[in-house]
């Protein structure tokens, strides 16, 4: 499969990578299908309950596209994400979706909250 500049999804321009691939890991085949469905996380991401929120969304969503291959969060990332913005989800009355369970995600050869920095695990 080959990679797809750039990416369109709103949410996820202007980040460090702009090449994605899909279906992306929730089954999405489009950029299209992927705004839509992330759309429910846009108030959240607003509040920047966590800094790294927008980006473990986009990892999943529009994950980042290296030489055809998608990279996927560590379970790490997403712990962090969860643990950062989960107390406002609770008080907003909006359950962490089971698609983004943080145990469905490796602990090795997956991209970390250090991405940013061009490191990964």
């Amino acid at each position: 499969m080959n990679c797809s500049p750039p990416i369109t999804v709103p949410m996820c321009q202007g980040l460090y990578y702009s090449e994605t691939m899909f279906p992306n890991l929730l089954g999405h085949s489009s950029q299209r299908e992927a705004s839509i469905q992330m759309s429910f996380f846009n108030s959240i991401v607003q509040t920047f309950c966590v800094v790294d929120i927008r980006l473990f969304l986009c990892n999943v969503y529009a994950p980042k596209c290296v030489r055809g291959e998608v990279q996927r969060p560590c379970r790490s990332f997403c712990r962090r994400a969860r643990e950062g913005c989960g107390h406002l989800m609770e008080q907003l009355n909006v359950p962490w979706p089971q698609e983004l369970r943080c145990e469905n995600f490796p602990t090795e050869n997956c991209i970390t909250v250090r991405q940013e920095a061009g490191i990964v695990n």
